[in-house]
């Protein structure tokens, strides 16, 4: 990765991430935010069982959205999250939808298909 490019990853409220993401400078304990080649945007809970509200992971979208905006030096690839049997892809897209007319932000091939159909 360069070091321009940030992967946006969900996690969890005590910032407990995978793995790959620690890799990539994402902070043990650090629930939300820029942390080196990542962005963290929790979508479970502190017991690590259930989802948060939509309400709630909306606020935490439209922080990174902004952020986004205001950063046109980083380059920002979104991962699918939250689409489980909690919320499905549709759902979890359309918290993202403004994401779309923000140049730097890349959204996946899921969550394109999701925002883009015809009802």
């Amino acid at each position: 990765m360069n070091k321009n490019e940030i992967i946006v990853f969900e996690t969890n409220l005590l910032g407990r991430h995978e793995e790959k993401y620690l890799k990539m400078g994402a902070q043990f304990g650090n629930p939300f935010d820029k942390q080196g080649n990542t962005y963290a945007i929790p979508t479970v809970d502190i017991t690590l069982k259930r989802k948060l509200p939509l309400s709630l992971i909306k606020i935490y979208v439209n922080k990174f959205l902004n952020y986004a905006y205001d950063r046109p030096d980083f380059e920002f690839f979104v991962e699918e999250m939250g689409c489980d049997s909690m919320y499905k892809k549709c759902i979890m897209a359309e918290l993202f939808e403004e994401a779309q007319e923000i140049k730097n932000i890349k959204l996946p091939k899921g969550f394109l298909a999701e925002l883009n159909k015809e009802y």
